[in-house]
Formats: structure tokens, sequence, C-alpha cells
């Protein structure tokens, strides 16, 4: 009998921590099926289960059931990457509405040249907002969104989800 549940334990971790690479806004049983009905703080060991046996696998190739394709996690890795690397003179080039951090930091959100003056004065006018949450991670989060909030740089920036 405890050979069972030992089996069991041992299954339940490789299902928990084969996803931990995509687990970034979900639960420790990372996207699926999984986390579609089971909230993130929920049991993750059921998570990870139903992840397990409805094709995780697909769902993470296909960008389907709440996941993102490995191409898109690595646009969020370059991402957190650059933000997290150029913090502080992001916020002096944010603050002053310039700067070719500032226009690195655009192109990695997809947003073609020609936006770049319309993103840089967003991001001027928006900085108190950009920087109210401590962090790297709030800081690329919170920019995301205010440049998804406006059509005529939503449409023109590829990479803001």
């Amino acid at each position: 009998m405890a050979l069972g549940i030992e089996k069991a334990l041992v299954f339940g971790a490789m299902i928990v921590g084969s996803s931990s690479a995509f687990a970034a806004g979900y639960g420790r049983a990372g996207c699926g099926l999984g986390s579609l009905i089971i909230s993130p703080s929920g049991p993750q060991t059921i998570a990870g289960t139903l992840n397990q046996y409805s094709g995780q696998s697909l769902a993470i190739t296909t960008g389907t059931s709440n996941c993102k394709t490995t191409s898109e996690m690595a646009v969020i890795s370059k991402q957190e990457d650059f933000v997290s690397v150029n913090l502080g003179t992001l916020s002096k080039e944010m603050a002053q509405g310039a700067g070719e951090s500032l226009a690195a930091f655009s192109e990695t959100l997809g947003c073609d040249q020609a936006a770049f003056d319309s993103v840089a004065l967003e991001l001027k006018s928006n900085y108190r907002t950009i920087f109210k949450a401590p962090g790297a991670m709030a800081v690329l989060d919170t920019t995301k969104d205010v440049l998804k909030g406006i059509p005529s740089i939503g449409s023109r920036c590829l990479y803001l989800n």
C-alpha cells in the first residue's frame, strides 16, 4: 500500500514540476485545462492531473487552453530580461520621453519604429502609473496595459500580451 502512495506522490510531483517553465501567471501546475478549472491558489495536484490527461503538451505547442506558445514565452522572457537589466535607465528615459534604451524597449514590445514617438509620449504621460508598483515585472505589465489601452498604439505593437 505504501508503494502505491509513493508512486502517486512521485507522479504528482512530475506533473506539477514538468510544467514549471510555463507556470508564470498560473498555479504550480501551469497552463492547460487544469488552469481553466482550478484557480492558481487551488489544489495544484488536481490541476496538474487534469493538464496531464487533457494534452497539456499540445496546448503549450498550439497556445490553447490558457497556454502561451514557446515563441510567445521567448518574447516575454526577452522583455522581462530587458526591463530587469535596464530598469534604472528606462525610468529616466520614460520620464524624459526619449532615449536609446526606451527605443530598444519599444522594439521588444514589437512596436514599429514609426510609432516610437507616440509610444514615448504615452509612456512619459503615464510615467507615474507605470512606476507606481515597485519592480521590473510590475513596470513591464503596467507598460503593456497602458499601451494596449490606446488603440492607435496598441495595434502597432505586436507583443503586448
